[in-house]
């Protein structure tokens, strides 16, 4: 099981780092650093990838303002990083065609040409003790890239050679989660590359020696 602190200390490791911290509040530079960039690498890797296990679906709360974009306006879902889909509320195989803008009175509203609404997202998880080993193990490789700089000061090519880590740990991730559930009808097998990837590693320098 996960916590916030094993992930940090995880990312540590893999950065070649021996020493570990105890909680996030410790007073030293790397938990200082480890407070600082926990819950963005976190929720950049949430949005990177429709993940089924942070797959939320909630009804839209609609808004009394109008646009002229579209029919009708809704208030985009507090827990939401990433809307995936809007359907109708009372006919879910019917998709409504919506767009996501910032309203004029501040924050982000769907808008879409149905009512009522329903919106498929990812959440923003914060208990990693939700987090499947695979996402944990990504998500430490995520953390140790951009922990690199301010802790080892190595310089950009050690930064590189993690981020190949990551891209390796992130696409055994995709597959495991893609394999718990139907994506077009067919699962993921060993062959699948995460689309958008601009590279596939096949060799990988030891960073940590």
């Amino acid at each position: 099981m996960y916590s916030e602190v094993s992930i940090c200390n995880m990312a540590l490791n893999n950065m070649g780092i021996g020493r570990v911290i105890a909680k996030l509040t410790d007073a030293t530079e790397e938990a200082r650093a480890c407070k600082r960039w926990y819950e963005p690498a976190r929720d950049e890797l949430l949005q990177e990838y429709p993940w089924n296990w942070a797959a939320a679906v909630a009804e839209l709360a609609p808004r009394s303002e109008t646009s002229p974009l579209g029919a009708y306006v809704y208030a985009y879902p507090s827990s939401a990083l990433r809307v995936r889909n809007v359907f109708q509320a009372d006919a879910p195989t019917v998709r409504a065609n919506w767009m996501i803008r910032r309203s004029a009175s501040g924050g982000r509203v769907i808008i879409a040409d149905i009512t009522p609404a329903v919106a498929e997202y990812t959440a923003r998880v914060t208990d990693p003790t939700e987090f499947p080993p695979t996402f944990a193990d990504a998500l430490a490789w995520l953390l140790a890239a951009k922990l690199t700089l301010s802790l080892k000061g190595d310089g950009e090519a050690r930064r590189q050679d993690i981020m190949q880590y990551y891209l390796m740990s992130k696409q055994k991730a995709v597959m495991a989660d893609a394999n718990e559930g139907l994506r077009r009808g067919v699962n993921v097998d060993d062959n699948f590359s995460i689309e958008a990837q601009t590279s596939v590693v096949t060799e990988y320098v030891d960073v940590r020696k």
